[in-house]
């Protein structure tokens, strides 16, 4: 989607961490935003350094006039937790000062975001000196956390005000995708919606809208939980505490005391107290706990968490601040060879978020004890803030804040409220004292949640101003393709489903919707076979009888993963090691298993290359090995978050599914001047894709920015900053290649390989294991001889021009080579799951054994047919 910005030009006010952070992900996102220019301005330093003196400078000379900003950006160049995607973005970013550059910065700037320290008086003087060079439409914003606009605006222009707002990032600005909006009272409708649309659409951002009350809504929620769980420490110890609350129940923004030492412990008691005596008077009784006298000392004493590699944690974890003595201690590493607590460990295994919730809710156990001790009362809290924090009148707005700016990814207060049930929730909550609404109340009678589905199947909230369940967005990885208006979730058409592999979906806009849905995207025969059926059906070319009424008349394949925050993971290591041992016995169906998926992912990659009709693959978290293999030449819709690459090597193995051969072309086409070939040595090419390969830990992107630099992805593959738009961008993507598309051709594709001098250099550079600084050494030569073997003509050979399908041919073969090897199973126990060789073979042959024994059954019986 193109950006509504008018002159391309943005200022950052303020060179700190967040407004670092922000200028960078300006930096990241400019391309699609029709951003020109990013200034980051900063003050002058008060005074100069005694080397500075020492050099003769001045505070006149421009260097160190600029030296906040300038330190700045070569952090957000140098530093990669400062989120730049690409090291080339920096260089969209101007540096400058406040009391030189606001006149060449401010006039004709469509946004000027403030970001200096949380002080009224600051902020104000820095808006006495910005407003009067402001543009007649220019946008005015701050970063704060917590001043009311009120008094920051309070006696400036109304004018001004009508173009002010509150653009509350959260750090790190490129990762966390909150983003809180506050309107004031004077804002303006297209104010709003600009800043909204920006922030959506050109940054990625989920934007929550709040009200303007202390804390807004994340810090509001998110501290009344973190303030409580500080001043339980005391009885429960931190340790413990992290323990019940971990991932498994918060998802990655599990442990909660560790979250406290990532933001800093002085941060902690600045934030908390600020939100404690701003919210007092809001909440009476009930309301967020005081910061504990003991963090005041600790912070006093300079332990400060992460920062200071000294907290409730010492030495990564391995060492506790006991409170009572003031000493740290040895960890009790608990979970992890230590003490257990039953409801823990059952909760960790069970399968849905639900089932986890439900466990520690009725646990008697000092596991339920602390879990219901916190989670509740945040979770009352939070009922208690419905409508008050946010214009939205419903849990959305909160349990989104929490998702998108706490990390808690596996739910809010609001979907742990549903996990337990309305009705069983308040009656816990009034047992423990704490407040619930009367809405609440008057649901939880009728027996209704929080969150319901409308008739059509879409996905609705209760909104207690209207008494009523109104529509809200759908909370997968990526916005599924039920969910973007197609047809409701009860009207689309479904073909087929391979239960644990694949769905293909009718959508109703002449679009085949192919949705991977085996476990964190693996490859298997399964997807492969019913990718290639959807291929088949879009074409009217299926053999299946169930097919036989199915219209063909599409215009496009649109192949997507919207169950996982991961397109895929690639083959399923077990299945790969598994077969590879029953080979080694002598079981030829599992040689021929094993190959048949090498040669099965290679000819499915080549048939989405070279199909009729356009298909474009929507890709987004990671997207590895087979995953980064399948599609590797096709039509790409990316999310900017990819992290993509060839990782077989570090297993022990060479990419199986087309990925040798979709490099080498990759890195001869970024090699050649349009794809010609006259002087080019074609060692260069090859060079390049063997770093790729045995390098490969270190070349997996960092984003979709550097999949396309690194050429993972193409220059004419497609971004989207915003997940939840990946598959409509993926219909305009569709709808744009229909126009006259023509498919290339396999006949043109021919690539020169080197003779034996590059067979030599490649053997030569595998001896020692000097390649990879992260794979096992000592296999090192073996890898290297079955890829010199596929990129060059071998020991004996000369120069010589190949074809894609000889090259397929070579790859397989160094592939199964090493498949077969003996070195496989140590490779993958150690280096992929560090666990160890015989309890890996295993696990490895019992998935193995399984998978053929499934794989000789009825197919049939596990398929599920649309009329």
């Amino acid at each position: 989607m193109g950006s509504i910005l008018q002159k391309g030009k943005i200022v950052v006010l303020g060179s700190g961490v967040m407004g670092s952070g922000i200028a960078a992900h300006l930096a990241n996102c400019a391309g699609e935003a029709d951003i020109d220019k990013i200034y980051l301005l900063d003050i002058v330093p008060p005074k100069l350094s005694g080397e500075q003196i020492e050099q003769c400078y001045t505070l006149n000379d421009r260097g160190v006039r600029n030296l906040f900003a300038q330190r700045a950006l070569g952090r957000i160049k140098n530093d990669p937790n400062m989120g730049l995607m690409i090291p080339e973005y920096a260089q969209r970013i101007i540096v400058g000062n406040v009391e030189d550059d606001l006149e060449k910065a401010i006039p004709g700037a469509d946004w000027v975001i403030e970001v200096v320290p949380e002080v009224l008086e600051i902020k104000r003087a820095l808006y006495d000196k910005v407003i009067p060079l402001l543009g007649a439409e220019t946008i005015l914003s701050s970063n704060t956390s917590g001043i009311s606009i009120k008094r920051l605006m309070d006696g400036y222009p109304i004018d001004v005000q009508e173009r002010f707002l509150v653009t509350h990032f959260f750090n790190p600005v490129r990762h966390m995708k909150l983003l809180e909006l506050v309107a004031g009272e004077k804002t303006s409708e297209d104010v709003t919606e600009f800043i909204e649309d920006i922030g959506r659409h050109d940054l990625g951002k989920g934007v929550v809208w709040c009200n303007d009350t202390p804390g807004f809504v994340g810090n509001r929620i998110g501290v009344e939980e973190l303030a409580h769980v500080l001043n339980l420490i005391p009885n429960y110890g931190a340790e413990m505490i992290d323990y019940v609350l971990g991932k498994h129940m918060l998802g990655r923004g599990g442990k909660p005391v560790v979250t406290c030492e990532m933001i800093g412990l002085e941060t902690m008691v600045l934030v908390g107290d600020d939100i404690y005596k701003g919210t007092a008077p809001f909440d009476g009784d009930f309301g967020v706990m005081p910061i504990p006298d003991f963090l005041r000392a600790m912070v006093t004493n300079g332990q400060l968490g992460a920062k200071t590699g000294k907290g409730f944690y010492a030495k990564k974890g391995k060492e506790v601040f006991d409170l009572e003595t003031g000493k740290y201690v040895p960890s009790a590493k608990l979970g992890k060879g230590g003490q257990t607590l039953e409801s823990v460990e059952t909760a960790k295994k069970a399968r849905t978020f639900e089932e986890r919730v439900n466990i520690m809710f009725e646990a008697q156990d000092k596991g339920g004890e602390i879990w219901r001790e916190i989670v509740l009362r945040n979770c009352a809290y939070a009922l208690m803030k419905v409508g008050e924090v946010s214009p939205e009148a419903s849990i959305l707005p909160i349990d989104q804040a929490m998702e998108w700016g706490y990390n808690r990814d596996l739910g809010g207060p609001g979907k742990i409220i549903d996990a337990i049930g309305l009705d069983k929730f308040v009656e816990a909550a009034t047992k423990r004292g704490y407040p619930t609404p009367e809405w609440a109340k008057d649901l939880a009678s009728k027996g209704k949640k929080l969150y319901g589905r409308d008739d059509e199947g879409f996905k609705t909230v209760f909104d207690i101003k209207n008494l009523d369940y109104d529509n809200c967005p759908e909370t997968e990885p990526i916005i599924s393709f039920k969910s973007i208006g197609w047809k409701s979730p009860t009207d689309t058409t479904l073909i087929s489903e391979v239960k644990g592999a694949v769905k293909i979906l009718d959508v109703e806009t002449d679009i085949l919707g192919v949705e991977i849905i085996s476990k964190k995207g693996t490859i298997n025969a399964e997807v492969i076979r019913e990718i290639n059926h959807a291929l088949d059906l879009s074409l009217g070319e299926s053999k299946d009888e169930s097919d036989r009424n199915i219209e063909s008349d599409y215009k496009g394949i649109i192949i997507a993963n919207t169950k996982d925050a991961d397109f895929s993971l690639g083959a399923d290591l077990y299945l790969m090691c598994g077969l590879s041992l029953l080979a080694r016995k002598g079981s030829t169906e599992a040689e021929t298993e094993l190959e048949s998926i090498s040669k099965g992912l290679q000819d499915l990659a080549m048939r989405i290359k070279y199909h009729e009709l356009p298909v474009v693959i929507v890709k987004q978290g990671q997207a590895v090995g087979g995953g980064c293999e399948l599609g590797f030449g096709a039509h790409i819709r990316a999310s900017a978050e990819l992290y993509t690459g060839l990782v077989e090597f570090a297993v022990g193995l060479v990419p199986g599914g087309g990925g040798m051969k979709e490099l080498l072309l990759s890195r001869r086409d970024m090699r050649t001047a349009e794809g010609r070939l006259e002087g080019v040595d074609p060692m260069s090419y090859v060079n390049d894709a063997v770093e790729y390969i045995s390098w490969n830990w270190f070349r997996v992107s960092s984003s979709a920015d550097d999949a396309i630099r690194r050429g993972w992805l193409k220059s004419t593959d497609k971004i989207s900053r915003n997940t939840e738009a990946l598959l409509e961008d993926a219909i305009e993507d569709v709808n744009r290649l229909t126009f006259n598309y023509q498919p290339p051709r396999e006949s043109d594709v021919r690539i020169l390989l080197p003779g034996k001098e590059g067979y030599n250099k490649i053997i030569c550079d595998g001896k020692g294991g000097q390649v990879s600084g992260w794979v096992v050494h000592e296999f090192v030569p073996r890898i290297m001889e079955q890829i010199a073997l596929v990129y060059t003509t071998g020991p004996e050979g000369m120069p010589e021009y190949v074809t894609e399908r000889e090259l397929l041919d070579r790859e397989r073969k160094a592939f199964m080579n090493l498949a077969l090897g003996d070195h496989l199973t140590t490779v993958v126990a150690r280096q992929a799951f560090k666990m160890d060789k015989d309890k890996f073979e295993t696990k490895a042959l019992k998935t193995a054994e399984e998978y053929l024994a499934n794989n000789t059954k009825d197919t049939a019986n596990n398929t599920l047919r649309g009329e």
